[in-house]
């Protein structure tokens, strides 16, 4: 009997410096805060109001970036 094993890609975000880091890792050096989702749901909860990067337990592209006044950032989305 076969085992199949599904070997995960591990995607990284490269600096100028060429440093590669996970995307959480990325974007916290701009001090953004980011929370891990799995797919488009976020399993976190009260989310809204973290004021730090929540550090992932797994290996996931997967990141959520809060908006508003926790980091500064403004989002607009436009659908025509």
């Amino acid at each position: 009997m076969s085992i199949k094993i599904k070997e995960n890609k591990i995607d990284y975000l490269q600096t100028k410096k060429g440093e590669k880091l996970l995307p959480w890792q990325y974007y916290n050096k701009f001090n953004y805060i980011s929370i891990p989702m799995v797919g488009k749901q976020v399993l976190i909860p009260n989310w809204q109001n973290k004021k730090e990067t929540v550090v992932p337990h797994y290996i996931s592209p997967n990141i959520g970036i809060l908006t508003g006044k926790q980091n500064n950032l403004l989002v607009l989305d436009i659908d025509v």
